[in-house]
């Protein structure tokens, strides 16, 4: 058997050389996924330049008292900047998990293919114990033959004649002689076609396990190597999420800076006309990425819709539509709903039944904050912006007047409140034409 080594080593050797030659462990999705990856870490690299020059100039204004209008705008810019930064680093993390997934996919289907090879080994390995066996029997009844045949000696052909009482006789003892000789030899044979295709059961065996095993190391180090890189860029993502809590300290100072300005001051109005400008276009594009994967339609829920806070003595402290404030015209494409006595930590409900078609937690995100969307069908859509905390996910039912989220003030808020928006294929819509407030509620 030692002799079969080196053809071992030369099938596993081939073997590998068919898996790499192959792709079947690296598939080319992979190279695109590198080069995407590649793309957003140029874009990381510009985004960190940037953002430690601005780092620099909004320490160097900090202190500054003439310079106060400037820090602030600069401390805008940086927060986009470092949510840029996150997107960016979130869609490194959304590549690896595809990688992770597909790896998966290959790694089911590998063990699945495992899994039929050792049932196909251990019924090579049945039928090895049962050639064992019957070469084992064989042994005897060859070793019972020797046996008989060296008690009864050998015997000479002059020997059968002068035993036999006759000619016939004679020639009778000859030919049951031959015969034995004959099937003697035949027994000697058998053992020895049974011995060479218990050693080529045993070879396939071999080939097939060497196989499997180069098949599972291939796929283990792939699988490895991708978790690692996805480890590497979870620690990126918890530092990015280190420096948004840094931002958010910094927009709390702004948000305070801005409370102790006069409402009509020419200071205020150009930091809340730029604040309210992200947001509105963080509402547009968010609005535009959602078309394209929810419903159409009217915008006509079956059973109407119920008011999203629900408390008594409910107010809306800013409504839908435009607004002119200081000669410029602005737009509020939401409402925003406070609860008399507090607000901070109020259930949202779901107006009615629908599907979440997407869930943010954590991050500046243009100003929305955490936020959730859910597409109740017939094309219409309800935002919930702010939020304190979601009770909700991707892709999860919903029923009306579940709890969905919890009423906060992160991202760019003055105060704890609900930003509720309403769109109909796209289209913001005054939410107030699709569900009615209560009775008690005031618009301010």
């Amino acid at each position: 058997m030692t002799k079969r080594k080196p053809v071992r080593a030369l099938l596993a050797l081939l073997v590998v050389f068919a898996l790499l030659a192959s792709g079947s462990v690296f598939p080319s999705v992979y190279a695109t996924n590198e080069e995407e990856a590649a793309k957003i870490e140029q874009e990381i690299k510009a985004l960190n330049e940037q953002i430690a020059a601005r780092d620099a100039k909004i320490n160097s204004l900090k202190n500054d008292m003439s310079k106060q209008q400037e820090y602030i705008e600069e401390v805008q810019d940086q927060i986009s900047a470092v949510q840029e930064k996150v997107d960016a680093l979130q869609g490194k993390v959304d590549i690896l998990k595809r990688e992770i997934a597909g790896l998966d996919a290959q790694i089911a289907s590998l063990d699945a293919e495992i899994a039929a090879m050792n049932a196909e080994i251990e019924g090579i390995n049945l039928k090895i114990a049962e050639q064992e066996k019957e070469i084992a029997d064989a042994y005897v009844l060859l070793g019972e033959r020797l046996c008989a045949l060296y008690m009864a000696g050998e015997n000479s052909d002059l020997e059968l004649l002068l035993s036999s009482g006759s000619l016939e006789s004679f020639l009778t003892r000859a030919e049951l002689f031959s015969d034995v000789a004959e099937h003697d030899n035949q027994l000697v044979a058998d053992i020895r076609t049974q011995i060479d295709n218990l050693n080529k059961s045993i070879e396939e065996l071999n080939v097939k396990k060497n196989t499997v095993e180069l098949k599972k190391i291939e796929i283990e180090a792939a699988k490895l190597e991708v978790q690692e890189k996805k480890s590497v860029q979870d620690t990126a993502l918890a530092e990015v999420k280190s420096e948004e809590a840094v931002i958010q300290r910094d927009l709390d100072k702004l948000l305070g800076y801005m409370s102790s300005l006069k409402s009509t001051s020419e200071q205020y109005r150009r930091l809340n006309d730029k604040a309210e400008a992200a947001i509105n276009a963080k509402e547009k594009e968010i609005a535009e990425l959602l078309k394209k994967e929810s419903s159409s339609g009217g915008g006509n829920v079956e059973g109407g819709l119920k008011w999203p806070v629900p408390y008594n003595r409910c107010y809306i402290s800013s409504p839908y539509g435009t607004r002119t404030f200081n000669g410029v015209t602005k737009m509020h494409y939401g409402i925003d709903i406070c609860v008399s006595g507090g607000t901070l930590g109020k259930r949202i409900i779901a107006p009615a039944d629908g599907v979440v078609i997407t869930a943010i937690t954590g991050g500046y995100n243009g100003g929305a904050g955490t936020y959730t969307v859910i597409d109740h069908g017939d094309g219409l859509l309800t935002y919930y912006y702010h939020c304190n905390a979601l009770n909700v996910s991707k892709g999860q039912k919903v029923s009306q007047g579940d709890t969905i989220a919890y009423i906060g003030s992160t991202g760019y808020s003055t105060g704890p409140h609900l930003h509720f928006a309403i769109t109909v294929n796209g289209s913001y819509v005054n939410p107030l034409s699709k569900v009615s407030k209560p009775s008690d509620c005031v618009i301010y």
